[in-house]
């Protein structure tokens, strides 16, 4: 009886996966040369998140050359062009969605007609974290804590053909390049030796155009999974959702990698 009722559970996951996966390519060919505006904010939010502390050493320097220390650590956010982050992010995302085959506008006489992709608010923040490093050291384990710099972005979007008007998310950090490597000294003491890359200028504006090609993919998946969910018999995955590569014309699934929902 049990080998029964498994067998018929797999038949109808069977059929619901071979149902949706024909769905996402009936979403593919219908969505070819869609018109889609794309909306970014004037400017983003930007918050310092740093807990720099002064060394002792430097304890009998005045108030102001102490600040001007703290604010040298600073490394993207008090320095961000705007404009500048936002035109390389339109564009980077323009681009890709290009890939998908759709048609970037500029202008709307008839927004039934055309996907609004909307993205509100855009935020970075940088901060300093200890990232740990683990390393097999003659068949010991070991692991250091490396001060490394992050800069995280998130953004928050919305879609014109969203019946619920539900606000989706993501994030993503970009991490300076760090090395470490451990050796023992002459008491047998394990000493870590690390080398961290500062974050620059154009490390981040190189990840504004990571994030748009990023975007575009994760905005085409929340509108084909969107399709799915309305035009399926059977409930979706709640877990897994389709994600879509326009380049090898191929679904794969994810759990994480995606536009998660803001109820």
């Amino acid at each position: 009886m049990r080998k029964i009722l498994f067998l018929l559970l797999a038949m109808m996951m069977l059929v619901s996966c071979s149902q949706h996966r024909k769905l996402a390519y009936k979403f593919v060919a219908d969505s070819a040369n869609a018109s889609v505006a794309l909306f970014l904010p004037e400017s983003l939010i930007k918050k310092n998140l740093r807990n720099d502390s002064v060394p002792e050493e430097m304890d009998t320097l005045s108030l102001q050359e102490k600040i001007a220390f703290l604010e040298s650590k600073t490394k993207i956010v008090d320095k961000i062009d705007d404009d500048l982050f936002l035109d390389i992010l339109y564009l980077s995302m323009a681009s890709t969605l290009n890939d998908y085959g759709l048609n970037v506008v500029t202008s709307i006489n008839d927004s039934s007609d055309i996907w609004l992709i909307d993205i509100p608010c855009v935020e970075v923040s940088e901060m300093n974290v200890s990232q740990p490093y683990y390393y097999s050291f003659y068949d010991e384990d070991c692991v250091a804590l490396v001060p490394v710099d992050v800069v995280n972005v998130a953004a928050w979007f919305a879609f014109n053909d969203n019946p619920d008007s539900t606000l989706y998310f993501t994030e993503q950090n970009l991490f300076s390049d760090y090395y470490c490597s451990f050796q023992s000294d002459e008491q047998g003491r394990l000493l870590a030796h690390f080398y961290v890359d500062s974050l620059t200028m154009s490390d981040f504006y190189r990840f504004a155009e990571n994030l748009g090609r990023l975007y575009a993919g994760y905005c085409y998946d929340a509108a084909l999974n969107d399709f799915i969910k309305r035009h399926s018999e059977k409930s979706p995955d709640s877990v897994n959702s389709f994600r879509y590569d326009p380049y090898e014309r191929l679904f794969f699934k994810t759990d994480s990698d995606r536009l998660i929902p803001v109820y």
